[in-house]
């Protein structure tokens, strides 16, 4: 029984933990994906209101160094200018005039920051888009901000995903989206604009590895440490359960000395006045009692390898009609009726020395 119980302990604390790593997991590799979806879905936005384009990216305007930060600075030979000097002597502190002095491209107005997105974003963002026109025919293809995609690859792609009828979701490492639009003529037209998502998507599978694996080095180092502690955690029940089993065994076998004298001494009760229903009545009591003290024995050995219950059919009436015979004596002592009233042939399986 107790090892049933460390078994069960294990399992239980085991179940638990595994379910709060994995919610765990999934919470925080679910918010990730948000996090990376989002910002692909920004860069999307921005090339979709700018017709399948970038917007220019002005460094003057944008955040960024300006390519002629220094182009007006001192020349590296030639040494720095001195303060000027007021006419009492003293040079003047530097005080530089309003707004000088500010990191060149600070302004937040730009498409890129209005988009939440950062001027770099213009050189590492790879996307190619195909318009498609409503008979289903590819009227465009531009191909100039990706090198690994030719412009018969992305007419292709385009066309299997208008077939299909698909205009948003995942192909392959290209996150895609199409967009209704029209041409010069005020055609209807599709535009399909493809966002390469390969390094963000290789982002998201290295961090799900990496937090599976930690879960399960973690979950097997709790592993450890439950069978480890659980030694410790049943072994009070472990003692209590050894204690009871001791009394039981002591107990029952006290219990066999006092019903071995009273067997005794029916014995020579009825060597002296005969058998009677009193003397048949006691001796079937004391039987009822030894079988009683054999089975709290069993009972305290249940869980030990070897220990089975021997089934078989019985016969439920006689059991039932046996056992109430031995009250018939008290019954009639105090001049009461003890009447039965058990249907005959009634059949039970169980083992016979646990129910008599």
């Amino acid at each position: 029984m107790i090892k049933n119980l460390r078994r069960k302990f294990i399992a239980v604390t085991m179940l638990s933990v595994v379910i709060v790593l994995a919610l765990l997991m999934g919470m925080i590799n679910y918010a990730n994906f948000r996090n990376v979806n989002r910002n692909l879905d920004m860069r999307l936005n921005l090339i979709e209101e700018n017709g399948g384009t970038l917007p220019a990216f002005d460094p003057g305007q944008g955040r960024g160094p300006r390519k002629d930060f220094f182009a007006d600075g001192p020349d590296e030979d030639e040494p720095p200018a001195a303060p000027p000097i007021k006419p009492d002597g003293n040079s003047t502190p530097f005080a530089p005039p309003d707004g000088a002095g500010e990191f060149p491209g600070g302004r937040d107005d730009t498409p890129f920051i209005r988009s939440g997105l950062s001027g770099e974003s213009l050189f590492d963002t790879r996307f190619f888009t195909v318009t498609i026109d409503d008979t289903g025919s590819v009227s465009a293809v531009n191909a100039d901000n990706i090198a690994t995609v030719t412009e018969e690859q992305a007419a292709s792609i385009a066309l299997l995903l208008f077939q299909k009828g698909r205009t948003s979701g995942y192909k392959n490492e290209y996150k895609f989206r199409a967009v209704p639009n029209t041409d010069g003529d005020d055609s209807p037209v599709t535009m399909y604009i493809f966002l390469n998502a390969g390094r963000e998507l290789d982002t998201l599978h290295n961090f799900l590895f990496a937090t599976v694996a930690v879960s399960i080095i973690g979950t097997l180092l709790v592993f450890l440490l439950v069978v480890i502690l659980s030694k410790i955690v049943v072994r009070p029940v472990a003692e209590s359960y050894e204690k009871q089993k001791r009394f039981i065994t002591d107990a029952s076998h006290e219990i066999k000395t006092p019903l071995a004298i009273i067997g005794a001494n029916i014995e020579v009760v009825e060597m002296e006045n005969g058998e009677s229903e009193w003397t048949k009545s006691i001796r079937n009591q004391i039987t009822r009692l030894a079988s009683l003290t054999e089975k709290l024995v069993f009972l305290s050995r249940m869980d030990e390898e070897g220990t089975s219950l021997v089934m078989e059919e019985l016969d439920l009436s006689e059991l039932v009609t046996e056992s109430a015979e031995g009250f018939m004596g008290s019954a009639k002592s105090s001049g009461r009726t003890l009447t039965l009233a058990v249907a005959p042939h009634l059949t039970i399986r169980g083992e016979r020395a646990t129910l008599t």
